[in-house]
């Protein structure tokens, strides 16, 4: 084998490992994001997505643009049933 194939085969090899070493660690990142996920509780009912923090604490409250048509108590509604759904 000449120098030359030598080279690009070293070549070759470091690229493979460098590839391998990324998706590793995008593995790594994407199994700590499932950790930092299973600290937070989401749910949603309707229109309705809440978060909370592992004691059960609101920490965000989103709606879509349903909303506008519910009444004041379903959205209250879905609401609590979020709430009840991310504390879980």
């Amino acid at each position: 084998m000449s120098d030359y194939g030598a080279s690009a085969a070293e070549v070759s090899a470091t690229i493979e490992a460098q590839v391998q070493a990324s998706v590793d660690k995008a593995h790594k990142a994407n199994a700590f994001r499932e950790e930092i996920d299973l600290l937070r509780g989401r749910g949603s009912s309707g229109a309705t997505t809440v978060t909370v923090d592992p004691t059960g604490l609101l920490l965000d409250i989103r709606f879509d643009d349903r909303v506008g048509d519910r009444t004041p108590d379903a959205l209250a509604a879905e609401v609590k049933d979020a709430l009840r759904a991310a504390q879980r």
